[in-house]
């Protein structure tokens, strides 16, 4: 009989460690839920974040482009300007030379007539 209740009372004691164990991991598998739940939050976060920049910094870039695709297209207008001015200028000056030439050549001409 004596042994009975020890056996009895071990077994009791073996059970209230066996819960007490599972209450230990229960508690444990609970926490490391908790701060997994808390990772994948920071880990959407920070992708919702970085997405954030990539957009931004996509956005950046389109207007930088539009900007210099601008800026080129300006200088290719003005440097077509500049160039008509130029051809203009040469006209000019050839009309100039050869109008002066030709002044020349009437004064030789009535120089030499006289």
């Amino acid at each position: 009989e004596r042994q009975r209740e020890q056996d009895e009372a071990r077994r009791r004691r073996q059970l209230e460690d066996d819960e007490e164990a599972a209450a230990a991991q229960r508690g444990e598998l609970t926490e490391a839920q908790r701060r997994l739940h808390e990772a994948e939050a920071h880990l959407r976060d920070e992708r919702a974040s970085l997405e954030a920049d990539q957009r931004r910094r996509q956005a950046e870039l389109a207007e930088t482009r539009a900007r210099l695709a601008d800026e080129a297209r300006l200088l290719r207008e003005e440097k077509t300007r500049l160039r008509e001015r130029a051809d203009a200028s040469d006209e000019e000056a050839q009309r100039r030379l050869a109008s002066e030439e030709a002044e020349r050549l009437r004064r030789d001409a009535s120089f030499e007539a006289e």
